[in-house]
């Protein structure tokens, strides 16, 4: 895991403001840290959650999986050079949108299947009259109690929460 240091030297030398021997001033520091911890925050509001935790010095460890770590140094080396009034290289733009992209990616592919669909959705389907047709609102609240079953207007049966059958 990185330091707040190495996610923010490794940022300012993208944009050029850390060159190899130069060290940062406390109030660069500073300054990138909160750049940090706004990026983070705005990032986890947007829907983009990678577990970060605010840094309030330095030396603190950044709490971003390893798959996130060049999006995150690449995003706040665009952040920086906002800061500073340099114009970022379009090479860093571009590697900026693509680490974003393979974040997205990474974290879609996490979650699929991790989800669980929501009760709203139809509990199922049928086809009527050459059209595909989904109950409505009023097809389950007209169904009837019939049995061990429910039994809506059309005459299908309820057979559990997730499967229609034809009644005869």
């Amino acid at each position: 895991m990185d330091t707040a240091q190495k996610v923010i030297d490794k940022a300012l030398s993208k944009i050029g403001v850390k060159i190899l021997g130069v060290s940062v001033s406390a109030d660069q520091y500073t300054d990138a840290i909160e750049s940090l911890n706004d990026m983070m925050t705005s990032l986890d509001g947007n829907g983009i959650n990678l577990g970060y935790s605010i840094v309030s010095a330095k030396e603190d460890s950044v709490t971003i999986p390893d798959f996130a770590s060049a999006f995150v140094k690449s995003r706040l080396a665009l952040k920086l050079a906002s800061d500073y009034n340099i114009t970022a290289a379009v090479e860093l733009q571009n590697e900026a949108k693509a680490e974003k992209k393979a974040v997205l990616s990474y974290l879609v592919k996490q979650n699929l299947g991790k989800g669980r669909l929501p009760s709203t959705l139809p509990l199922g389907g049928s086809w009527i009259s050459g059209e595909a047709r989904y109950p409505a609102d009023e097809d389950i609240d007209a169904a009837t109690s019939s049995g061990n079953y429910l039994e809506d207007e059309q005459g299908f049966k309820i057979a559990g929460p997730d499967q229609y059958e034809e009644s005869n």
